[in-house]
């Protein structure tokens, strides 16, 4: 009796076992789109256009335009949300090509913003930021590289603009490294943005303590503008006077635009690259169901000096090289300029000798 009892718990434990991994597989099963799902998606990508974009005409518009897309069956034979997602954004940039308008697919995203948007309690908040964190520190907040060129020229690599509630002593640390350098060389290649608060805290250092109006956010649909100025107080020491250089490529975009063209529109920094991606548009997240969110711009840049901004047309750069040239090309041209501004004539020659075997190496590496 006891061994029939036994064996039945064993099968007991073992449909249990079975059963449970099986709803686990399942719900590890990536999702397949089905051609409802297609209608429902396009349906309320749509709606959102219309009550939130920029441009509601533009947004009803693209709302048509994806409306046809879904009755012509451009969709049709697309199961992977990914590989929708892709296409979905591709067809919103179709209509006025702004780059900021993208459908992302991301269910734990969702379910952040989801929490973020009700009233969730403050361990939910602090779980949620707390992953966010986590991911953008493993980054090290966008801070790539930072090291002295010879001739004592500064360069920093940055991926992006973090938050400066997380990563202020992270650029407060590049920027102090960089203090002493003669020239400084920002590399925003690989850069695609991010937030004001540390475009503001970095475009800072590069004047004294007198504000200057860098730009102004007109956000139409709420008939307000924003201005943003440099910050009066920074910690550490200000480069007001040092050659300012920013590497640029089409894949700088959004708030790394923002920072190369207002210091081009104040003449404060020379750009060296290629002309910019051309997104001069502030967005925000909205949940679209529960495995999909859509990056919707709502307000615009305008520069109190042109009087317009880069939205679709990019930055042109001062100095026009492909992206892969540009750093030497930006070294080469600190150097230059270094020269010229030097009365120490023991460092002059040592700057002459460096930029003459530069200038060697180029034209060798061309041939």
């Amino acid at each position: 009796m006891k061994k029939k009892m036994y064996v039945s718990f064993l099968l007991c434990q073992l449909i249990f076992f079975i059963s449970s991994n099986n709803q686990t597989l399942l719900a590890q099963q990536p999702l397949k789109l089905t051609q409802q799902d297609h209608k429902e998606l396009v349906k309320k990508i749509s709606n959102l256009l219309e009550e939130n974009y920029l441009f509601p005409e533009i947004g009803r518009e693209i709302g048509v335009y994806l409306q046809k897309k879904l009755h012509e069956q451009k969709y049709h034979a697309i199961s992977n949300p990914k590989i929708f997602a892709r296409q979905i954004t591709s067809d919103l940039q179709q209509i006025n090509h702004d780059k900021h308008l993208s459908l992302v697919y991301d269910p734990q995203r969702v379910k952040d913003l989801r929490t973020e948007e009700s009233q969730p309690s403050e361990e939910e908040l602090r779980e949620i930021e707390q992953r966010r964190i986590e991911k953008r520190r493993r980054n090290n907040f966008g801070f790539r590289k930072v090291e002295i060129l010879e001739g004592n020229v500064g360069y920093l690599d940055l991926r992006s603009f973090r938050s400066t509630d997380y990563a202020a002593s992270t650029a407060l640390g590049a920027l102090s490294f960089l203090s002493n350098s003669d020239a400084i060389i920002i590399d925003l290649r690989d850069n695609y943005g991010g937030g004001a608060s540390m475009y503001l805290l970095l475009i800072s250092y590069f004047f004294d303590s007198k504000m200057v109006h860098l730009s102004d956010l007109i956000n139409r649909k709420l008939k307000s503008t924003q201005q943003f100025w440099t910050l009066p107080f920074i910690p550490g020491k200000r480069l007001p006077d040092v050659d300012l250089f920013i590497l640029t490529s089409e894949r700088t975009f959004s708030a790394a635009e923002e920072f190369t063209y207002d210091l081009q529109s104040l003449e404060r920094a020379v750009v060296v690259g290629e002309s910019t991606g051309g997104g001069a548009h502030l967005t925000t997240r909205m949940v679209v169901d529960d495995n999909f969110y859509m990056f919707i711009p709502f307000a615009g840049s305008r520069n109190p000096i042109t009087n317009t901004n880069w939205e679709g047309v990019g930055i042109q750069p001062d100095i026009e090289v492909a992206e892969v040239d540009a750093l030497k090309t930006a070294h080469l041209l600190a150097l230059k300029a270094l020269i010229n501004k030097t009365n120490d004539e023991n460092w002059k020659k040592e700057l002459a000798s460096l930029i003459a075997k530069m200038e060697i190496e180029r034209r060798m590496s061309r041939n």
